[in-house]
């Protein structure tokens, strides 16, 4: 029987450009991201470069540190709007914001103590640069905890679907980051400056969106219905800590998963924790958009959760999802994938042979695989059935770790790389079985999901990983690999566009541009 139920066109339009807005803040990330290193590992020295990495791996990853609170707020705050409590919705925003106080209160004490056993942790680390690395990471950490904030703060707006203003707010902070760093490099090569340049416009941004948060005035929209007292809400932590309570472990779960590679590769491979970390840069980038692309979606699941027929909207809605973030985070894998060996080459951080192409491939992958459990993930939030996945994550979490460790032990580098890329197809095959039984969600057959969600935007996109493989595994001319790219990457696009893609999806698509590109021009 052909499926006919879809989501309305006016929530599908908001839904998108939200996650456009989205988009252009993870844009502006991940252009940071990526063009950081990118003037850092040609300006400085391989050996400052390499503690730098090191510091700033680490120091990047205390913005999972948000508890699942970011999560948390966005449904609960849409539950509550939705229900027409607008006051308890900024309650809930403000016991977000005194938890992550407290989280980065202990985030500051944890990084002053792994500072001070820097070197007993990585001897290797040159001893002229011993006190720039730990001036570096405390600023570091202090800077990705005013982001961290930044975003638990943006949550608030997006559980309204209002994300462009903390997008304008967040995207602003990080190109004058980006800018910082470039203006301080041919003044400065000192690590704890160019942390400092890197940091203060992230705490600016901070500043911002709490002021903007502070202006929001809920007691002029007060209106509510279905009985729901706004007084069952207060600014007290903890009835938003009890429902985050499996995201706090989830989170916890993915800091292992995500931040122990740097630390595994400077263990036992420190001469290669510099391409590690050019690896790491492509794979926050695909993080960045796949995050920004799927963050809307939360609210909406979280409405249409609790609405007549849900669970077949929900169905739907889902698979759609699927479908769609597939193809755009598919493709920018692809696109990563095609430009990864020539900056390798141009870098000057090649190992031997291939094996940086390896392990940038490989943590590529492993984030887009996993990312493209998203979807799957925010309908057990909007449902609250996260509360019965608590093993699941575990385990994901602790076979990573082992086999990313005994692999790196091996083989260095590339067994991290590689060590991820199977956790990750753990992950999937979990969150596909194990989570999915234990949330008791009664979906159905999915094999339709995922087919037209996984298996079509795959094969859409492999003639852009097959020439990303021929590209790394052999030097080509600049004129040839250049037409390999374009070509590879073109028809993968057109495959995606026409096959991935159904008509509905590019039509609403192509609807939502041009609405965006109105309102920017409005703008």
């Amino acid at each position: 029987m052909t499926e006919v139920l879809k989501p309305r066109a006016g929530r599908a339009t908001i839904l998108l450009l939200n996650s456009l807005a989205n988009i252009l803040r993870a844009f502006s990330g991940s252009l940071t991201t990526i063009l950081v290193p990118v003037f850092l590992v040609f300006l400085l020295p391989k050996s400052d470069y390499t503690v730098w990495a090191l510091v700033y791996g680490m120091a990047s990853y205390v913005i999972y540190l948000d508890l699942g609170l970011q999560a948390s707020i966005q449904a609960t705050v849409a539950h509550r709007h939705g229900a027409g409590d607008v006051r308890a919705a900024k309650k809930i925003a403000a016991s977000g914001l005194k938890i992550v106080t407290a989280v980065c209160a202990v985030s500051i004490f944890g990084s002053i103590l792994v500072a001070w056993l820097l070197p007993s942790i990585f001897p290797q680390i040159p001893t002229e640069l011993l006190g720039q690395a730990r001036v570096a990471l405390l600023v570091l950490v202090g800077g990705q905890l005013c982001g961290l904030a930044t975003n638990v703060a943006s949550a608030y707006f997006a559980g309204l679907q209002r994300s462009l203003e903390p997008a304008v707010i967040a995207t602003i902070a990080r190109f004058a980051s980006l800018g910082a760093v470039i203006l301080c490099i041919p003044f400065s090569q000192n690590l704890g400056v160019l942390a400092a340049a890197f940091s203060i416009p992230i705490a600016a941004g901070l500043v911002a969106i709490v002021w903007r948060f502070s202006a929001e005035r809920p007691q002029n929209e007060i209106f509510i219905t279905g009985g729901m007292e706004s007084s069952a809400f207060d600014n007290r932590p903890w009835p938003l800590l009890v429902y985050s309570g499996p995201l706090m472990l989830w989170n916890i779960c993915v800091l292992v998963v995500n931040g122990a590679g740097i630390v595994i590769v400077g263990l036992f491979a420190y001469e290669s924790v510099a391409a590690f970390s050019i690896a790491s840069m492509f794979a926050a980038a695909v993080v960045g958009v796949g995050n920004a692309l799927t963050t809307p979606l939360l609210p909406e699941f979280s409405r249409v959760s609790t609405s007549k027929g849900g669970l077949e909207e929900l169905r739907v809605l889902l698979r759609n999802a699927v479908r769609i973030s597939s193809v755009v985070i598919l493709g920018l894998a692809g696109g990563l994938l095609l430009l990864a060996p020539v900056f390798l080459e141009l870098s000057g951080l090649a190992m031997t042979g291939v094996d940086e192409f390896i392990l940038v491939g490989c943590v590529v992958l492993a984030a887009s695989l996993r990312l493209l459990m998203t979807p799957v993930t925010m309908v057990f939030i909007a449902t609250g059935t996260h509360r019965r996945i608590v093993l699941p994550p575990v385990v994901e979490a602790l076979l990573t770790l082992t086999i990313t460790t005994v692999l790196a032990s091996i083989y260095g580098a590339v067994g991290a790389g590689l060590g991820a890329f199977t956790g990750a197809l753990i992950g999937v095959t979990l969150t596909l079985t194990w989570s999915l039984k234990s949330s008791g969600i009664a979906f159905g057959d999915l094999s339709d999901t995922l087919r037209s969600g996984l298996l079509v935007p795959v094969l859409c996109w492999l003639p852009s990983w097959a020439a990303s493989l021929a590209l790394g595994a052999s030097a080509w001319p600049l004129g040839s690999s250049s037409g390999l790219v374009l070509v590879a990457f073109g028809s993968s696009a057109v495959l995606a566009w026409f096959f991935g893609l159904h008509a509905a999806d590019r039509s609403m698509m192509l609807r939502v541009a041009r609405s965006f590109g109105r309102r920017i021009k409005v703008a």
